[in-house]
């Protein structure tokens, strides 16, 4: 009896508002960069095209360099449709100043493209993305609440000193309580040093007494640990 191949899912891809798209048609209809350069990290839109026979962009698509300055405008000729074509708030930034000046014009998601950006942290209500996982410098000695100032981050990583806060804020506080060291003295109080009557005796005779005292403590401890063995 032949065997009965089993049916290929394909999955779809979800741009904004929602909208799930089957097709290439319908991909570029409803085209985000947003979620395309998401889907492109994540390797789903390459298992996307792929599963619908669409080798050839999807060849095209992992020869392109997110190092490069002309990537954006790379990826959007791939797949046929204008930059302009995405939401009028969404910007790129390549260098430092590109990203102050888009902060200028109140735009509220940028689009990181180069090696390393300053976050100013006074201006909130940003959402960053990275194209080419960026560095994004935070000038703060202390862990910031990002989500209080409304600043979001996506697909970038935190510099080194502000990393090291970071982790060090993760690790759990470990108290160390001091050691105390149980003798037979503690356990049972000093017979020869505590004893109210200790003043009356000679000093030979407060020395047998603390051989004697010694002699008990070594005794009493015996005992006890005979007791616990046996119960």
């Amino acid at each position: 009896m032949a065997r009965i191949a089993e049916k290929k899912i394909r999955f779809p891809l979800e741009m904004k508002d929602g909208i799930e798209v089957r097709d290439l048609e319908g991909l570029k209809e409803n085209f985000s960069l947003e979620r395309v350069l998401l889907y492109l990290k994540d390797g789903r839109l390459d298992t996307w095209l792929r599963d619908r026979y669409m080798d050839d962009i999807a060849d095209a698509l992992s020869e392109l360099d997110e190092t490069d300055a002309d990537f954006l405008r790379q990826l959007c000729e791939i797949f046929e449709v204008e930059p302009a074509q995405e939401d009028e708030d969404n910007r790129v930034a390549y260098e430092q100043d590109d990203l102050y000046d888009l902060l200028d014009e109140g735009k509220t998601t940028i689009y990181l493209n180069g090696e390393r950006f300053t976050i100013p942290l006074a201006k909130g209500g940003i959402t960053y993305i990275g194209v080419n996982d960026p560095v994004v410098v935070i000038s703060s000695k202390k862990k910031v609440d990002f989500a209080e100032k409304g600043i979001h981050f996506q697909n970038v990583h935190f510099d080194e000193k502000y990393q090291r806060i970071l982790d060090e804020a993760a690790e759990p506080i470990e108290e160390k309580q001091p050691v105390r060291q149980e003798t037979s003295a503690t356990k049972y109080g000093s017979y020869y040093a505590d004893s109210d009557l200790s003043f009356l005796l000679s000093p030979e005779k407060r020395a047998d007494a603390k051989k004697c005292y010694e002699k008990i403590s070594v005794l009493m401890e015996g005992l006890n640990g005979e007791y616990v063995k046996n119960l």
